[in-house]
């Protein structure tokens, strides 16, 4: 069953996801990520949706979903090899952005990577939705992409390299709810992240960046990071 949005209307289609946004004044953690909608919906008040869902959000996504389907203009899967490089740069670069000055403005400064290889159509990536694809498979991951110390927190790792073997001990059962331990794609990925240095270190330089971003952020505007 699909989550129903308060204060959001029936069959709104997300048309950009953009800032991680966090209230200072929060005791506890819940960071959310800023949405908009087609039509817009900042007249009804809903301005964001929790990080929690970025699971099943994107570009394109019916939110409330009533009589309206997904549609999209093409389809298809990349598969990424060695002979790819992937690049930082903005949105800006991708030359079909909405036909919406507004909204125009606001997606060309969100950060994205370039994804090309020769004799291919490069492809662009906004970097929300590239960690989307790559890690966040669950709400769990979504918050814990956002600290620095969960990981460590919530699991125990021990090696057996004769054996061939690693064991993984769930340490924190309060931050990591059962029902993701249940879950085969999140224990997948966790197993990956866990045990892969190099996907650990993709999956901290999420933190790395916001935590460096939250302090120019936070001295633009003192409510939110």
């Amino acid at each position: 069953m699909s989550i129903h949005f308060q204060k959001c209307d029936n069959d709104v289609r997300i048309t950009h996801l953009g800032r991680i946004l966090v209230r200072r004044s929060d005791k506890s953690f819940w960071p959310s990520v800023e949405v908009w909608g087609s039509p817009p919906q900042h007249k009804n008040g809903f301005h964001t949706i929790r990080l929690s869902n970025m699971a099943s959000l994107h570009r394109g996504k019916i939110l409330n979903k009533d009589n309206v389907t997904e549609s999209f203009l093409s389809e298809g899967t990349l598969h990424i090899t060695t002979k790819h490089s992937v690049h930082q740069c903005f949105l800006s670069s991708f030359s079909s952005l909405s036909e919406y000055q507004s909204l125009r403005d606001v997606e060309r400064q969100q950060r994205a990577f370039i994804i090309s290889a020769p004799n291919k159509a490069e492809v662009i990536v906004p970097q929300l939705e590239f960690a989307r694809c790559l890690f966040y498979s669950s709400s769990y991951l979504a918050r814990a992409s956002l600290t620095s110390s969960t990981l460590n927190h919530d699991f125990y790792v021990k090696e057996y390299a004769n054996a061939g073997i690693t064991n993984i001990q769930v340490l924190n059962m309060r931050t990591f709810p059962r029902s993701s331990f249940d879950d085969p794609a999140t224990k997948a990925m966790l197993s990956w992240l866990l045990i892969n240095k190099d996907a650990r270190r993709s999956f901290e330089s999420i933190f790395k960046y916001y935590n460096k971003n939250v302090e120019v952020e936070y001295k633009k505007n003192k409510q939110y990071t």
